[in-house]
Parts: C-alpha cells; sequence; structure tokens
C-alpha cells in the first residue's frame, strides 16, 4: 500500500533523527579523543600488519569496513534491514528497508574525504545527481528513485597534514611483536588467515569460512555477519561480570558463615541450607545471561 504523505512525513523525521544520534556516536567510534583512528591497520597472510597511511584510498576503504558493523547495528536497532548496492558504482552504497514496511526505504551514501591542516572540506554527488533529476531512473540504482523516502549521506571527514612520501608512513608490524604491547583478537575465514588465527591471543572464526579458520579459532561466529564479533565481545563482558559476582558471593558465604559454624553461633542445618542456597543464587544468578543484551 502507498505511504501517505503525512506517514511518508514522519518516517522521514524519525529516520533523520536516528540518524543524526548514530552520527554523533559514530565519532567517538572511529578516533580517539586525542584524534587518533582507532582502527591501526591490516594485515596480510604472513602476519604482517600495515599502519594506515595518509592514502586518501586506503583510508577511506578502512574506514567503510571498520564502521560497517556499527551501521548493521544501528539498523537493526531501529528496525531496518540493509541491502547492499549489487555493483560497485551504484547508488546507493545501502538501502534502509523497514522491517515492518517495505514501501519505507532510505537512501545512504558513505562518503570519506579529508581537509589539508584543519581547513574546510566538501563532497562531492558525482554521477549521483543526475537522479534529483530524472525520478523514474532506474538505471545503476538499487531501487528507481522516486521509491525512496529520503536520502542521506553519512560523511566522514579528517584533517590530513601533507607528508611528502604518504608511503613512507606505513609502517610494518608483526602480531607477536603488537603482542608484546598487548591483546591482540584476529578475525578470519580463509585459509591465509589460519596463521594469524593460531597466532593470536583470542582467534575468532567466522563460521561460514574455511575448515582450517574454523579449527584454529577459538570463537566461531555461527553466521557470517560481522555483527556475530560486537556480540561475543558483549557477551564475553557479561560473562566475565556473572562470574566476578558469584565469585563475590560465593567467597561472602565462606568468610562470614564458617567462623560463625566454628564459633557455634550457627546451627549445622542453618548452615547447611545457607550454603543451599549459596548455590542456588549462583545457578540463577549465571542463567539470567539468557536475558543479557548483546
Amino acid at each position: 500500500m502507498k505511504l501517505t504523505i503525512t506517514e511518508k512525513t514522519k518516517y522521514k523525521a524519525d529516520f533523520k533523527t536516528e540518524l543524526d544520534k548514530f552520527a554523533n556516536k559514530l565519532e567517538k567510534y572511529v578516533s580517539t579523543g586525542n584524534g587518533e583512528w582507532t582502527v591501526k591497520g591490516f594485515i596480510d597472510i604472513y602476519k604482517n600488519i600495515y599502519t594506515i597511511s595518509s592514502d586518501t584510498k586506503i583510508v577511506s576503504k578502512i574506514l567503510e569496513i571498520h564502521i560497517f558493523p556499527q551501521i548493521l547495528a544501528f539498523a537493526e536497532s531501529i528496525g531496518y534491514k540493509i541491502i547492499l548496492a549489487e555493483k560497485q558504482n551504484w547508488y546507493p552504497d545501502l538501502t534502509f528497508v523497514n522491517k515492518k514496511n517495505e514501501e519505507v526505504k532510505f537512501a545512504l551514501d558513505i562518503k570519506t574525504t579529508f581537509r589539508r591542516n584543519n581547513k574546510t572540506a566538501g563532497f562531492t554527488l558525482g554521477s549521483h545527481g543526475g537522479y534529483f533529476k530524472e525520478r523514474d531512473k532506474s538505471k545503476n540504482i538499487q531501487f528507481p528513485y522516486s521509491q525512496y523516502s529520503g536520502h542521506y549521506c553519512l560523511g566522514v571527514i579528517y584533517t590530513r597534514i601533507d607528508f611528502a612520501d604518504d608511503i613512507s608512513e606505513t609502517e610494518i608490524y608483526q602480531v607477536k611483536e603488537l603482542q608484546e604491547k598487548g591483546f591482540v583478537a584476529f578475525v578470519g575465514d580463509g585459509i591465509n588467515d589460519a596463521p594469524a588465527l593460531k597466532q593470536s591471543n583470542v582467534a575468532i572464526a567466522i563460521g561460514t569460512g574455511t575448515d582450517i579458520a574454523i579449527e584454529v579459532g577459538d570463537i566461531v561466529l555461527a553466521r557470517g555477519s560481522l555483527m556475530g564479533v560486537v556480540q561475543s565481545i558483549h557477551l564475553s563482558k557479561a560473562t566475565f561480570r556473572k562470574i566476578k559476582q558469584n565469585l563475590f558471593w560465593a567467597f561472602a558465604y565462606n568468610i562470614i558463615a564458617i567462623p560463625l559454624a566454628v564459633a557455634g553461633f550457627l546451627h549445622p542445618i542453618i548452615a547447611e541450607i545457607a550454603m543451599a542456597l549459596s548455590s542456588v543464587s549462583v545457578v540463577t544468578n549465571a542463567n539470567l545471561l539468557r536475558n543479557a543484551r548483546i
């Protein structure tokens, strides 16, 4: 059923509000408080890790990959599914489709650019500007332009300091070197990822990947979505909290009850009941993990 103007306006206003909130959170996700990237590079089959240089194409691609799981989570949180552009040069990069009403669609293009030494920066629409004039055009577009309830651009602008040689900035590290500095987790799905998966502290394998990657993985994601990485981190944090809570109650019981029982202030039957209740509380608390939001 075709949307009324009122319904379309309401959906559009709600989507824009949520997108604005998401864009504000995204800045903290891609950069630290002092302006450094939160993602530091990429890895090859020989376990060499390459740092990000100021090369625009490299930065753009890595940023798009880095924020994609966040975009998936954002879509899920507001009740939308995402359809990717079928071909590289199609518009838009992402189509948001409302799960309850598939007539509601929003176009989102991801643009990355830089400004030199804190000066202003801008984006160009390129060939996509033609769709503003030809509303029923269906060439190189996921859905006809007029079927979208709104069109948005998610822009990532970063400051670039000029260097004589962009490539010379790129440094190469190995997983072992990174482990000397801290904890290393690696996500992979192919044969070429297996050495790095095995070397890392935590190996996260994609369940739809190769058998060898799955075999060396400490964590195996049941689905092919990278959202599973985020969910596994949230689940591990929730599990660790439960472990600490259960240890607290177990030790609290023993520290209080044992001295009282030895001193004769606690009847043996009451002590047995308390011990049973302590075990029940630990099991019950652990089962609350089923309700954890991941």
